[in-house]
């Protein structure tokens, strides 16, 4: 589970979503929740992983968390790395 913690400087409305990379692949894209400041996505996600020392990226806009601005570029909102050789195998 990954929680983005409400910023106490934002103001108005945001639109975010989630994105994980490997490398400078992407291997999965949250729904965009709209209008939110505190997101809460219930999604799950089946990723293929070839080597387990490369990490996953996450950012928000996306930990990848981004905010979606329509015709307009989205807003970079914070990222983190998720050091797959933690994890347990075939779980």
């Amino acid at each position: 589970m990954i929680n983005v913690d409400r910023s106490e400087s934002l103001t108005g409305t945001s639109d975010p979503y989630v994105k994980f990379k490997i490398g400078r692949k992407e291997v999965f894209r949250s729904k965009i929740i709209h209008k939110n400041l505190n997101p809460v996505w219930e999604e799950k996600a089946c990723i293929l992983v070839d080597h387990l020392r490369e990490p996953l990226y996450i950012k928000v806009s996306h930990l990848l968390v981004f905010d979606y601005d329509f015709g307009l570029q989205d807003d970079f909102m914070g990222s983190a790395f998720l050091d797959l050789t933690q994890l347990e195998l075939n779980r």
